[in-house]
């Protein structure tokens, strides 16, 4: 699929400068060009991470099993994950209400990782840490899919959605509606985007 049209000279990938403003999310419009729905934020250092995943973690915490017995599991999102993102888990380390007023911290969001992993990632992602009301690390195997979807709640309307993709393996599209089809927006490993998730 061809990538999406930018509406400003030089490479999408590079830092915008410009947050996503919360008002086209209050009333979203059919996505023109890429800006509408995408921004890359910066590109960030995923050596902590890796090293961090390397010592820490295995598949077998991405499994309910595992998670319900040591970090969290959402029964409450079982159909909305299976119509929507099928195969796809994660580790939640905090995560909010639907009113964003009140924050749970999960037992895999130990101090050390937030210390030496999560703070210098946000921190170089220019992500203001104390306003953060979701944090997880998403796990997508192969196979797995996230399905056109829009986001719904006071919280996808009030806040900025950004992803740091971590590993992106070969292969993987990330695809949004823009000008009328769907369209390829730039996914690396490193570079840091807020997502437009209410179009």
């Amino acid at each position: 699929a061809p990538f999406a049209t930018t509406s400003r000279a030089g490479d999408p990938r590079a830092p915008h400068g410009h947050r996503l403003p919360i008002a086209r999310k209050l009333k979203p419009q059919p996505a023109r060009y890429l800006e509408d729905v995408f921004r890359a934020r910066a590109r960030v250092d995923t050596g902590p991470f890796r090293r961090w995943a390397a010592a820490h973690v295995d598949e077998g915490m991405y499994d309910e099993a595992w998670l319900r017995a040591n970090n969290a599991w959402m029964t409450g999102r079982d159909s909305f994950m299976n119509q929507f993102k099928p195969n796809v888990t994660a580790l939640i380390l905090q995560f909010g209400t639907a009113d964003t007023k009140t924050i749970f911290r999960y037992p895999a969001y130990t101090d050390a990782l937030q210390r030496d992993v999560i703070s210098p990632l946000l921190e170089a992602a220019g992500v203001n840490e104390s306003r953060v009301t979701r944090l997880q690390l998403a796990h997508m195997p192969p196979r797995s899919q996230i399905r056109p979807h829009v986001d719904a709640g006071f919280w996808a309307e009030s806040q900025h959605r950004v992803h740091v993709p971590l590993i992106v393996p070969r292969g993987l599209a990330f695809m949004s509606f823009i000008d009328g089809a769907f369209r390829r927006v730039p996914v690396e490993t490193g570079l840091a985007f807020e997502i437009n998730n209410k179009i």
